[in-house]
């Protein structure tokens, strides 16, 4: 008899919410613009509709924070966060130290954080609040600091510019995917528990320490996002863990992942042989050539190059062809080869 879990049972399993943001989906598809290898024809299409200026800046603005990852964080508080315009307003009308604070990944208490702030200022406080190895306060990533009234600003204009001039068009594309995935999650929450769900989505089994340590987690919040560059965003802290995922990782499309990888792998090693390629070569300038010919050609004993065909075959390198049901002849299929790079480029994309 199958084990079910009783999710009553789970701890995080009361922890758990789902939202759907368009603030989030817009940032994490300004993260793809930045980092183009994962969505290209995004980055193409924002190019092509923005121009090169626009791709330009938002890249410069962005690499000093993991291509806009630390920015995001800023999404985490958004008085709505299926209103782009309100968002953009709030983080526009933010105090300094707010800004701040949320910059540098609401390590240090916000009420440390002084009302005029500098690069200097943020690092000794980073320091003093024993967060000097994070990546929020690398140099690279403190430098906004120093102008940051400037930053901020170009920050919103460019973020208004996107949402304003392209992005309104796109805002909910993301919505049908986002949805079914709140659909499937919530069954599995139902079915397998909290800890389950989390474990599925993030890799990880225990939420991370909280922070600060007398503000326990009161909620885990999972929300789906179609383009994003990563597979999960956790930010945690101050009584919540927010898990922004992407949506578009179904089973069917992890299965499909692992199949290409799978295939790509028995087509290089397939290729990783000199006298199979010698043989191959001879199939591709000479179309049904059959065995006994392909053997003169390459200077070995029919058995030999028997064993190579079969590998060749096995990776789906080659088809034999039997015309008058006595005589096997082999031909090349040149798209196995083609589509080569499309399957380990997906691979190395998801």
């Amino acid at each position: 008899m199958p084990l079910q879990v009783d999710p009553t049972y789970d701890p995080l399993t009361q922890l758990v919410q789902f939202e759907t943001s368009r603030v989030f989906e817009m940032l994490m598809s300004l993260q793809s613009v930045v980092d183009s290898f994962h969505h290209p024809e995004w980055t193409e299409t924002v190019r092509r509709e923005l121009g090169n200026q626009f791709v330009e800046e938002l890249s410069e603005l962005y690499r000093g924070f993991q291509d806009g990852s630390l920015i995001s964080e800023l999404g985490i508080d958004a008085p709505d966060t299926n209103d782009i315009p309100g968002f953009i307003d709030h983080v526009k009308a933010m105090d300094m130290s707010r800004f701040a604070f949320y910059m540098t990944g609401r390590l240090c208490p916000l009420e440390l954080i002084p009302a005029s702030i500098s690069r200097a200022s943020l690092e000794q406080l980073m320091k003093k609040t024993g967060n000097e190895e994070s990546s929020y306060c690398s140099p690279v990533s403190l430098q906004w600091a120093d102008e940051a009234d400037r930053f901020r600003e170009r920050l919103v204009s460019l973020w208004r510019s996107y949402y304003d001039k392209f992005y309104v068009g796109h805002v909910d594309d993301f919505l049908p995917c986002a949805q079914k995935s709140v659909v499937e999650r919530r069954d599995q929450l139902a079915q397998q528990g909290g800890t389950a769900l989390y474990t599925d989505v993030t890799g990880w089994k225990e939420l991370p320490d909280a922070v600060p340590p007398e503000q326990p987690y009161r909620e885990l919040r999972f929300i789906p996002v179609f383009r994003t560059n990563t597979r999960r965003m956790t930010y945690f802290g101050y009584g919540l863990v927010a898990v922004v995922y992407d949506c578009s990782r179904t089973e069917q499309y992890e299965r499909s992942i692992e199949e290409d990888k799978n295939r790509a792998l028995d087509i290089m090693r397939a290729l990783a042989d000199d006298t199979r390629l010698s043989v191959l070569k001879v199939i591709a300038q000479k179309p049904h050539s059959n065995g006994r010919k392909i053997a003169e050609r390459v200077g070995l004993s029919p058995s030999v190059v028997s064993r190579h065909l079969k590998q060749l075959k096995d990776a789906g390198l080659i088809e034999e062809h039997s015309p008058d049901n006595r005589n096997i002849s082999y031909r090349l299929l040149i798209d196995r080869i083609n589509g080569l790079p499309d399957k380990v480029i997906r691979y190395l994309r998801d």
